[in-house]
Order: structure tokens, then sequence, then C-alpha cells
């Protein structure tokens, strides 16, 4: 017989649970596990620290990766190299030359914008100032290039 064995959430999983207010079983059980190890260390670690919460820069970094995966899925599929290069051109055009321009101190895109724009506006804004590079965007839609070799090319 074979044991099924079920990965617990990430903390960052857990932690937008609790911020978006659907606490379960899970979610209490972390915030407990993370207040009890902050008590112990009698504030030797921060609180984030104890609940192993990802850093700021770990955040926007993950939010932009998700738009970078969703600019992917509205340009379409495709081999995983010259779509990654596909979105980190359509992002720097965005946000050189492109509406970004004029939507950067806006809270949200405006409503007429499609849905790459928003998806786009998503990625330049977690950005900050400088579009990521393709291998960049290689590693946000999850596909692992064996060596900075031509080969790759063909993916």
């Amino acid at each position: 017989m074979s044991e099924t064995r079920v990965e617990a959430p990430s903390p960052s999983t857990l932690y937008e649970r609790v911020v978006a207010r659907r606490l379960d079983d899970e979610a209490l059980r972390w915030l407990i596990e993370g207040f009890e190890t902050f008590d112990r260390a009698g504030g030797e670690l921060t609180l984030e620290r104890c609940l192993r919460l990802p850093t700021a820069a770990q955040r926007r970094r993950t939010e932009r990766d998700v738009w970078l995966r969703t600019i992917a899925a509205c340009i379409g599929g495709g081999r995983p190299v010259p779509l990654a290069r596909e979105v980190a051109s359509r992002l720097s055009i965005f946000m050189q030359r492109g509406p970004w321009r004029e939507w950067r101190e806006m809270r949200d895109p405006p409503q007429h914008a499609t849905d790459l724009q928003r998806a786009l506006f998503g990625a330049a804004h977690a950005s900050g100032s400088k579009p990521p590079q393709w291998r960049q965007v290689l590693r946000a839609l999850e596909v692992v290039t064996d060596s900075p070799s031509n080969d790759n090319e063909a993916r």
C-alpha cells in the first residue's frame, strides 16, 4: 500500500487566503504556528520571517510573472523561446513607446484597454522602470533552458 503525500500550501498561498478573508483550518494553523514562533523568539525574529512570508521583492516578482504568463496567453502559444522573446518585446514597446507613458500614474488601466493591454499594464506596474529580458520571461513561463546556446532557439 503506497502513501499519498499531500503537500501543504505555501506560505504565499496561505497569506492570500488570509488577506481574502478565506480562513480555513490550514490558514489558521499557519497563523498560530507563526505567532507561536514569533512569541518564542522574543522579538529576535520578525513576524514576516516567522510566518515565512515572501519579501516585498519576491511578491513583486511573483506578481510580474503572473502578468507575463497572462501576456503569453493573450498572444497565443508557440515555442517557448520565440514566445518569451515576443512577450519581452511587446512589454518593452508598451513601456517605452506605448500607453504606459500616459498610464503609469493610474491605479488601473483605462476601461477601454484590451485584455492584452491590461496584462501589459500589470506587468509594467510590477516590473518597475525596466522591462524584463526575454530570459527572465522564459523563466516566468516556467521553461528552463539547459544552456545559453543557440540549440534552445528551436524550442
